[in-house]
């Protein structure tokens, strides 16, 4: 149960990083 949940959170931590990184590439097309 407890690892599952620890797979969870890092999972979201990823997304969020993924994310992150995204919106800098969207952003650097736009000033551009």
């Amino acid at each position: 149960m407890e690892k599952e949940i620890v797979l969870y959170d890092t999972t979201k931590r990823l997304e969020a990083e993924a994310l992150r990184e995204v919106h800098k590439e969207v952003a650097q097309v736009i000033i551009h």
